[in-house]
């Protein structure tokens, strides 16, 4: 690797006395910078990797969605679709500027999958916030495999440590 003063002086920008001290200054915390852009996109991406890895998607896979697709008109209480849609959006935009973690709970069928992948959906393509979902139903039948399963038990411990990392 070339030392900075062979690096000056194979550049003709930085040829003796054409540089002053105030442009290798510049030069230095420009570059300084780029590096440290570079570092944190990289920790940046390398986290994301871990949180899709770690996520629970169940046996169907990873799953998108977005607020654009939800039709409160093919569910059977309309009203209440377009509740949860709204307060999804509401949650949303709090979260473009704050952190914090989300539970949805409530019967099967009212689009809460829907509306967290929505969710996910929105801080990807809107911000650079990470996030991590969890099927808690897949969740339940992976802790019910974990006494026979040392996959099982192993993906439960690395969710685990996880979700402690998000929380704190």
């Amino acid at each position: 690797m070339n030392s900075l003063k062979e690096m000056l002086e194979n550049d003709e920008r930085f040829a003796k006395n054409k540089v002053s001290d105030e442009e290798l200054q510049a030069w230095r915390e420009k570059v300084e910078r780029e590096d440290q852009e570079r570092v944190r996109q990289a920790l940046f991406n390398n986290r994301a990797r871990i949180y899709k890895r770690d996520s629970v998607w169940g046996t169907s896979g990873e799953q998108t969605f977005t607020f654009q697709k939800w039709n409160p008109k093919v569910q059977p209480n309309q009203k209440l679709a377009h509740d949860i849609w709204k307060k999804s959006a509401e949650i949303t935009k709090r979260m473009f500027d704050s952190n914090f973690n989300v539970l949805f709970y409530g019967e099967a069928g009212t689009g809460k999958t829907a509306m967290v992948l929505a969710i996910i959906d929105a801080l990807k393509q809107h911000s650079n916030k990470l996030s991590m979902f969890v099927s808690v139903m897949d969740l339940r039948e992976l802790i019910m495999y974990d006494f026979n399963d040392n996959e099982a038990a192993i993906k439960i411990k690395t969710l685990s440590d996880q979700c402690v990392k998000l929380m704190c």
